[in-house]
């Protein structure tokens, strides 16, 4: 999966599985082994979509960041699907929402 493919099918997969429709969803680039796009909503939320291969790790980076999240640490944590789940099977690996965080002033000054 690349990044393109990834966007293309985001618009019915979100609507299906999230309950999120109204989006435009762009390829993103610069994921790590991954498939990533960010995803606008008409109502202004931000979110990234990852797809990975590595499934396992993926669902495991979900659980630490939301743990994370609910302890206060700003992680870009995963948005659960309609039914709960961090992550839902697509094309051969998953495919996690997560909360989109803005880089900061300092983070593009450092190249990050």
């Amino acid at each position: 999966m690349d990044d393109e493919t990834l966007a293309g099918a985001l618009p019915s997969l979100l609507a299906d599985v999230w309950g999120i429709d109204n989006l435009r969803a762009r390829p993103l680039g610069g994921g790590m082994n991954s498939a990533t796009a960010l995803v606008e909503t008409s109502d202004g939320a931000r979110y990234v979509a990852k797809w990975s291969s590595d499934i396992e790790s993926l669902q495991a980076g979900c659980s630490t960041a939301a743990d994370l999240a609910a302890g206060g640490v700003r992680t870009g944590e995963p948005v659960p699907s309609e039914v709960g789940d961090l992550t839902t099977p697509l094309s051969e690996g998953a495919l996690a929402l997560l909360c989109h965080v803005p880089r900061s002033r300092a983070d593009r000054r450092i190249g990050t």
